[in-house]
């Protein structure tokens, strides 16, 4: 008889919660919450090693499970395989924010280091917000020599451009002109 670890499965369900209370207490969106609330419930209740689990049928296997969605699977597959959860981390404040800003795609290490002194932002979540409310243009744009135009609106966030914008294309992301 084959005997199943299921510790694994009670520590991802530990980490479920914990990012649950977090999102909680930073007053996150309730149905976000408690989908992490049925996720660790699902998780814990599962006669299945997670493990193995990902080992044979990948993120298809953990989306199939009732109430995990592709999000919560992707955090599942990447505290399984890796043993650490890059979100969790951000919610704790454990994760380097020059480190968390270089993961934008197109920002150089230079500008990220501009955005982190001149704005005093350390989550991706302070940084949208300074995007949205137009402190990006405080930001010392300039651009080393060839390393990326020093046009701010090209890093704006997909989708934050203002009603009121005037410039012709849809998703122009403008934070500097029309933010």
């Amino acid at each position: 008889m084959t005997t199943i670890d299921l510790s694994i499965n009670q520590r991802v369900a530990d980490k479920l919660r914990e990012v649950a209370d977090l999102l909680e207490q930073q007053g996150a969106n309730p149905f976000r919450v408690r989908a992490y609330r049925n996720a660790a419930d699902t998780v814990v209740q599962l006669q299945r090693d997670l493990r193995e689990l990902v080992q044979t049928e990948g993120l298809r296997g953990l989306k199939a499970l009732p109430t995990i969605g592709q999000g919560i699977a992707a955090a599942i597959y990447e505290l399984v395989t890796t043993g650490q959860w890059s979100q969790l981390e951000r919610l704790r404040g454990t994760l380097d924010p020059l480190r968390l800003f270089h993961s934008i795609p197109g920002i150089s290490t230079t500008l990220v280091q501009r955005i982190h002194d001149t704005l005093n932002v350390d989550t991706l979540e302070a940084l949208e917000a300074a995007a949205h409310q137009g402190h990006l243009e405080r930001v010392n744009w300039a651009p080393s020599r060839g390393s990326f135009e020093s046009d701010a609106s090209q890093y704006a966030w997909p989708g934050s451009q203002p009603e009121d914008c005037s410039h012709s294309s849809p998703r122009c992301g403008c934070v500097a002109r029309c933010g």
